[in-house]
């Protein structure tokens, strides 16, 4: 709909032996704490990940799966053709399969392609560690193969990995604190920085940050691109927010936003993901949507809002209202190389939306 602007209304697999990469912190044996740099960003996920994954063809019947899954104590396997990943099985994917098709698998009539979860969520060896931790909240996964330059497996990380990893680095970071606190702020302030930034949550609205989103966004169109599946990005934004705050005040700007972000919550997806862009603005990331899904999911959203009919005396409407604009990733769509080139898309739409008298949602192309 080019154009269209309407108001609104613990993972081993197959006989691996667990061999525990060691955190990196120093860069030299002689290095003072305070030299250290040690945060999610330095700890490359090849530091963490398991090696040595042995994986099932896909071939194998369901009943190999289940019979090595509690052999071993495997809470998941890979399966791979000619050592690239096609899918992976967890114990969701068995006991949904188990619920649904029990006399099958006794039968061995299902396979383990018919149980593994598709399109794979994957990432490299040389990716970071808040990259893998992004991504396990986003996409809501466990377990997470890293991929070599050629597409085959090498490890993978799972989640008592990143919780490991992400304690050691708090606790170097809690041991730096407590000797810089005597000796020298300028640091101390340096490491609390830091410590900020590893944050993942924006603290007034509780959403995702900026930084999050970026990850976010990158790996969800690196995804959508892979597996030809669009999705979509609603950028929204407060009408005459610096207006609301002049009339009644910073503290009220914060509990419209707080306001806003759980009208939009209410109509969200269990896939959908919010973040906190910047000021009044919000993003909300649709995965597996196309532009028309987002601008009906958009619309509801925004007329939650309009249901709570906040006074906004400022405002033309006289009740606090939202923008909204709408872009859309996917494989084959012109000028869209990059995750940022949808939110770009996004942003026009919004624009688009202001110029239009506001109060609505705009999708551009």
């Amino acid at each position: 709909m080019p154009g269209a602007c309407r108001e609104n209304r613990d993972w081993r697999a197959i006989g691996l032996r667990v061999r525990q990469g060691r955190m990196m912190t120093s860069t030299r044996p002689d290095a003072h704490p305070s030299e250290t740099p040690v945060s999610a960003d330095f700890v490359a996920l090849r530091e963490i990940m398991t090696v040595g994954v042995v994986t099932l063809a896909p071939e194998a019947s369901a009943a190999d799966v289940v019979r090595n899954m509690d052999e071993f104590r495997l809470s998941c396997i890979i399966v791979v053709d000619g050592g690239r990943p096609l899918g992976i099985i967890t114990e969701r994917d068995i006991v949904r399969t188990l619920a649904a098709n029990t006399a099958a698998i006794k039968a061995k009539s299902i396979g383990a392609v018919d149980i593994m979860s598709t399109p794979l969520i994957s990432l490299s060896p040389d990716d970071g560690l808040f990259d893998a931790l992004v991504v396990a909240r986003s996409q809501k996964v466990r377990h997470i193969p890293l991929l070599g330059a050629d597409g085959a497996l090498v490890g993978l990380v799972t989640e008592s990995d990143l919780v490991s990893a992400h304690l050691k680095i708090y606790g170097h970071y809690r041991e730096l604190l407590n000797e810089l606190v005597s000796v020298q702020t300028r640091e101390l302030r340096a490491a609390n920085a830091r410590l900020r930034e590893m944050s993942m949550e924006e603290p007034l609205l509780r959403i995702g940050n900026r930084r999050a989103m970026e990850i976010d966004m990158h790996h969800t169109h690196q995804l959508a691109m892979r597996s030809n599946r669009p999705y979509s990005v609603v950028m929204f934004d407060v009408d005459f927010f610096k207006q609301y705050n002049d009339q009644y005040g910073h503290s009220c700007g914060d509990r419209i936003l707080q306001t806003v972000t759980r009208c939009l919550q209410r109509q969200m997806r269990a896939s959908d993901r919010l973040y906190r862009y910047g000021g009044d603005e919000i993003v909300a990331l649709l995965p597996d949507t196309p532009p028309e899904g987002a601008l009906m999911l958009a619309e509801r959203m925004t007329a939650v809002l309009g249901e709570e009919a906040i006074e906004h005396r400022p405002s033309p409407h006289g009740r606090v209202t939202v923008s909204g604009g709408i872009g859309t990733g996917q494989a084959g769509i012109a000028n869209v190389k990059t995750w940022t080139d949808v939110v770009a898309q996004a942003d026009r739409g919004l624009s688009r939306a202001k110029r239009s008298g506001r109060n609505r949602i705009c999708l551009v192309a």
